[in-house]
């Protein structure tokens, strides 16, 4: 993954500077030409609104996907519990983490496998804004709303943080994953 400075480094879609406040999307090192259009985000970062609305964002998103999953089911690192066309839902072999993808959208968490079955819960239950502690310094939070579930992943230390809107649609598959896959962690 890119480092980041925040205050040095730009959005490889605009140019425009990070700032601690921003959104910020960090691409993989997806399989792409050095001289196609995308290969502006190869080991990139963008903000966040600059990528949804952007023409290439499918094209983006679909390399990733291909790139996550393909990395995924060939390592022995890792095992692959779940994978659809939404969520790709791994866990770590070395580390006692799992790793949730969501495909359509280029955003991953790490959850602690001790913290798993109390993840899948607060998504399951939660109410209208719920925050919660994936590991030192970085928590998730989601805001129900009536037409979108914003999800939010902030690492203290760094100031970065990343968000996307879940259609309902999305925010029910989610839940039904979890669901279907609570107890992965045992």
């Amino acid at each position: 993954m890119p480092f980041i400075i925040i205050g040095r480094t730009t959005c490889c879609i605009s140019g425009k500077l990070l700032q601690a406040d921003d959104k910020i999307v960090a691409f993989p090192p997806f399989a792409c030409d050095s001289n196609e259009a995308e290969f502006v985000c190869y080991e990139g970062v963008a903000l966040r609104e600059e990528f949804e609305t952007w023409v290439l964002r499918n094209s983006i998103t679909k390399r990733v996907k291909e790139f996550w999953v393909q990395s995924y089911h060939t390592t022995k690192a890792f095992r692959v519990i779940t994978e659809d066309d939404d969520y790709l839902l791994v866990r770590s072999l070395a580390e006692s983490k799992l790793r949730l993808f969501f495909l359509q959208h280029v955003f991953g968490i790490d959850i602690p496998r001790t913290n798993w079955r109390e993840f899948c819960k607060q998504l399951g239950t939660a109410e209208m804004t719920t925050v919660i502690p994936l590991e030192t310094g970085i928590v998730l939070s989601f805001a129900k709303e009536v037409d979108r579930v914003s999800l939010c992943l902030r690492i203290e230390e760094a100031l970065g943080h990343d968000c996307i809107d879940l259609s309902p649609t999305e925010w029910l598959r989610l839940q039904t994953v979890l669901l279907a896959h609570a107890t992965v962690s045992d």
